[in-house]
Parts: structure tokens; C-alpha cells; sequence
């Protein structure tokens, strides 16, 4: 059985951590 809700929520986390680095570093 394969959860893509879990899959998107990880992406999800994955581009919101890259975002706020971005925004540290900008």
C-alpha cells in the first residue's frame, strides 16, 4: 500500500527547509 500524502507532506518539509535556508542566507 503506497501513501503519496506522505510522500507530498515529505516533499512538502523537504522544499520548506530550503526555503527558510535560502531566506537565512539571502
Amino acid at each position: 500500500m503506497k501513501k503519496p500524502f506522505t510522500l507530498f507532506f515529505l516533499l512538502l518539509a523537504v522544499a520548506g527547509v530550503a526555503s527558510a535556508d535560502t531566506y537565512v542566507w539571502e
